[in-house]
């Protein structure tokens, strides 16, 4: 009678907590990346090219210059990279200077509106172009442990090698969240629940005497 009791109070104590606690976003800190891939396409989404520059690591809130996030790639004598957030002028990512994003509900919300791609001449390094291709208002489900597939198209095509094409990007990785603090009611509900529960032995007790 006594674990039925028990059982029934801890039940109704995590209705209520389920009822009092609102479903807070887990800020991203950022990307543990597994895989990142570039694939341009013609205007008809024919494939023309595919790139796979690897794993990485992509931080939320900064800058990172090309090579950072990923190795560069090297096709010939073309060199390709990418980085987040322009440092100067004439580059400007406007209200989206950062990369930032969240897990809530099962999903994984980004903003790359701060995410380039930047072509240069392999063998002097000089940067040839550097390629706007960020996107806001990202979703894509997450598992249990944060574990994610990502696609978007880039905002604009590209031109390397004198050839007109449209990306299509790919991310497979972990996203690296920030623990949501346990709400203030929650501690005082739990604290409530254990006291209760240390009480009944003891009046289990003095009712036997």
């Amino acid at each position: 009678m006594k674990t039925a009791f028990r059982s029934l109070i801890v039940s109704c104590a995590l209705i209520a907590a389920a009822d009092m606690a609102p479903a807070q976003a887990a800020p991203v800190n950022g990307l543990n990346i597994d895989s990142l891939t570039l694939d341009l396409t013609d205007a008809n989404g024919l494939a023309l090219r595919h790139y796979d520059f690897g794993a990485g690591a992509l931080q939320m809130y900064s800058y990172q210059r090309r090579g950072a996030i990923v190795a560069d790639l090297v096709d010939g004598p073309l060199g390709l990279g990418v980085l987040t957030a322009p440092s100067a002028p004439p580059l400007d990512a406007g209200l989206h200077a950062w990369p930032s994003g969240e897990v809530q509900y099962g999903s994984l919300s980004l903003d790359l509106g701060a995410w380039y791609l930047q072509s240069y001449d392999a063998a002097s390094s000089q940067v040839s172009q550097t390629f706007y291709q960020g996107q806001e208002g990202l979703i894509t489900p997450v598992d249990a442990n944060n574990r994610f597939t990502l696609r978007w198209q880039g905002a604009d095509p590209v031109t390397l090698g004198g050839q007109q094409a449209y990306t299509r990007w790919s991310i497979d990785g972990t996203a690296l969240t920030s623990p949501v603090p346990v709400p203030a009611a929650l501690w005082l509900l739990g604290s409530g629940i254990i006291g209760l529960l240390g009480l009944m032995p003891r009046r289990a007790s003095s009712g036997r005497r």
